[in-house]
């Protein structure tokens, strides 16, 4: 017997078959909706990772017809805010402060590691390098071969990293955070660009919910007053800017 919290819905039909009647009986199962919090996806392995606001995680296998592969149930009071893959080894973090490495196979994880600045809002990945953005401004910079390894913080900022993207060279990363855009020197760990969005009204704060860093060294960010803006990321000043919703602009690809 299966246990759920979705509503089921009884059909009674009656089928004529010659002189006798059969009555069936059918149930229909409505899945309840459950918000999906971050995805990931793994070109290599034809493999779709997302999140559920329950914190499980789901992977689905896209090669064909995209289906459900296997569920990683979620903790009780967890939460996932972002998930990346590096090569075939899936990680996510959350407002725990750990960055888990999952093993795909037994559906657990196969370690975790505490990073500085409690909360983790965002990740991204160049090659075998994760950088994770926290609650208290930091971001955190780690190496994986076998295991992920805690490498060093950049420089403290004001403010939650809620977004960061490494350049395709790998040389540079641009975070976003409120009201602010920031591309910083993955060598030296330093902020060397500061570019501030304005406001549509003077006390509503803008938040940069997305970033793209494309090639050519611009930066392109999407918040949370519908803009999608767009960086030069070599003298730090702004190019280009679209109204492109009337709602938050919550993600690019």
């Amino acid at each position: 017997m299966v246990q759920n919290s979705g509503k089921t819905k009884e059909n009674t039909m009656e089928v004529d078959q010659g002189n006798q009647s059969h009555i069936h009986t059918v149930k229909f199962y409505n899945l309840p909706p459950r918000g999906i919090s971050c995805m990931a996806y793994n070109a290599n392995k034809k493999c779709l990772a997302l999140s559920r606001v329950d914190s499980s995680v789901e992977l689905w296998d896209i090669s064909g017809t995209p289906f459900m592969e296997r569920t990683i149930f979620g903790a009780p009071n967890a939460s996932i805010e972002a998930l990346v893959w590096i090569g075939d080894s899936l990680f996510s973090a959350g407002l725990s402060g750990e960055i888990v490495q999952w093993n795909l196979r037994l559906l657990e994880p196969q370690q975790s590691l505490l990073v500085t600045g409690t909360s983790i809002w965002s990740m991204d990945v160049h090659e075998s390098t994760l950088a994770a953005g926290t609650e208290e401004g930091y971001l955190n910079i780690c190496h994986f071969e076998d295991f992920l390894v805690y490498e060093r913080a950049f420089d403290k900022q004001e403010g939650r990293i809620l977004c960061c993207k490494f350049s395709q060279s790998g040389e540079f990363l641009a975070t976003g955070s409120v009201d602010t855009v920031r591309v910083w020197n993955v060598k030296s760990g330093h902020a060397i660009h500061r570019m501030s969005l304005s406001r549509i009204e003077q006390k509503k704060e803008i938040i940069v919910w997305d970033l793209q860093y494309l090639p050519g060294d611009i930066v392109a960010s999407a918040d949370s007053a519908g803009r999608i803006t767009f960086w030069d990321a070599k003298l730090g000043s702004q190019s280009e800017c679209y109204q492109a919703l009337k709602a938050d602009a919550l993600c690019m690809a």
